[in-house]
């Protein structure tokens, strides 16, 4: 990313989802964490969850069916049931990145600003009902 020329106005994020098995809102957190990422780069975001899921070789559902992709509702699940995140429109100026998989993978479960719903990843150790570390998450 740092690899990005100064003037980023043009680029953004392509934000996908690494594998097929995931429940419905753990699309929706790969989403909010890739856009916090989008965001702190400077850049815009694109949520594009279609048919297929990114084959990144690390999971045992990566490349496979989205689940919640609906040929009958259009090409992109998110846009069946949300907003688009931003102005981003692929293939009107734009110049889309996508984050391999691994770089998914650690910014779901080990990003310093990543949304948790739970304690999974570098949190997976904690123990019992910790009220201040939910009302964090909820904030970022």
């Amino acid at each position: 990313w740092r690899a990005l020329p100064r003037n980023r106005s043009r680029h953004a994020l392509r934000i996908q989802m690494n594998h097929g098995s995931a429940g419905f809102f753990a699309y929706v957190l790969f989403a909010i964490n890739q856009i916090a990422f989008a965001r702190k780069h400077g850049i815009g975001a694109h949520v594009d969850y279609g048919a297929c899921t990114v084959n990144g070789r690390d999971h045992y559902a990566s490349g496979g069916a989205n689940l919640y992709h609906s040929p009958a509702h259009g090409a992109n699940m998110w846009e069946q049931y949300f907003q688009p995140v931003s102005d981003v429109v692929p293939g009107a100026g734009h110049v889309l990145h996508a984050l391999p998989s691994k770089a998914l993978w650690k910014l779901h479960q080990r990003g310093d600003d990543s949304v948790f719903a739970y304690y999974y990843g570098v949190h997976s150790a904690k123990r019992g009902y910790d009220e201040a570390w939910y009302r964090s998450m909820r904030l970022r």
